[in-house]
């Protein structure tokens, strides 16, 4: 008890002095775009998309004003909904964002981010604070410290890097799946298989995303394992590909059993970013 109490210390002070330095840079940054078009996005596309091009060129297309917060925020997608708090109706309408850095300023991912804050800022007149709300997670952990369970080894290969790669370079399985792409899921009767390569946070937030018995919560990587993995489990879920065969076992099961990793339900104080308050944008 005493190493999980630790674990949970620690990992909350490092996500306050994360919290910290960002709202550090968000308050101080004079950084923003040299030009900038907004304008709400009305078609019944679904497809979405956002690019950070060289020369500091930034295109978001079809996104929710609550996803443009999460991206400029380094808010996942999968955890908008827990870790954004705020009601406004403006936050699910989408937009259209057009930007550019002034010439010749040669700006970073970082920069790029704390200019799209001070869009928000500007332009939807966005005020926001940062606080810890107690909630239901899923805090992930590992069984037997030392120990990894068969389905989960360490690994030289990061899907993150890959995206944006030729086809044929995808990183592959000694048994020549690929990790990355679209084999990277394959359905099952009674269920389905997953493999990937990367962070085991990345492994959290994937979870997050893809298992629907996992919905309910927050996913919190509280391993403490570092670097990159490959993984691969396959566990039961509805599926209308074929009929039921061999009993697959549960994600928490498979996770335990393959992964050598716990899905625990916990309580534990989540940072939120908080929207005090916003509106639509002004004009162009």
């Amino acid at each position: 008890m005493r190493s999980v109490t630790l674990l949970v210390t620690l990992w909350i002070g490092i996500v306050a002095a994360a919290g910290d330095a960002g709202a550090s840079r968000q308050g101080v940054s004079p950084l923003r775009f040299d030009v900038a078009s907004v304008r709400e996005n009305t078609s019944a596309e679904r497809r979405v998309s956002r690019r950070f091009l060289p020369g500091g060129r930034v295109e978001i297309r079809n996104m929710s004003l609550r996803m443009i917060i999460g991206l400029a925020n380094r808010i996942e997608t999968s955890t908008e909904a827990y870790r954004i708090s705020g009601t406004a109706s403006v936050l699910d309408r989408k937009f259209d964002i057009t930007a550019t850095a002034p010439p010749a300023s040669g700006p970073t991912s970082e920069d790029l981010l704390a200019m799209l804050r001070n869009l928000l800022a500007d332009r939807f007149a966005l005020v926001t604070h940062t606080e810890f709300q107690p909630m239901s997670v899923y805090a992930l952990t590992v069984a037997k410290e030392g120990r990894l369970g068969p389905g989960l080894r360490r690994s030289e290969y990061n899907c993150h890097d890959w995206v944006g790669s030729p086809l044929e370079t995808e990183p592959r399985d000694e048994k020549g799946n690929g990790l990355c792409g679209a084999s990277q899921q394959e359905y099952l009767p009674g269920g389905v298989r997953r493999r990937y390569a990367g962070t085991i946070a990345r492994l959290a937030q994937m979870t997050q995303w893809t298992v629907a018995e996992l919905r309910d919560r927050l996913v919190v990587d509280m391993t403490g394992l570092e670097g990159n993995f490959q993984w691969e489990f396959a566990y039961s879920q509805d599926n209308a590909f074929g009929p039921a065969g061999d009993k697959l076992p549960s994600v928490f099961t498979a996770f335990k059993e393959e992964l050598g990793l716990v899905l625990e339900p916990k309580t534990l104080p989540i940072e939120v970013l908080v929207i005090d308050s916003v509106s639509l944008p002004t004009a162009n």
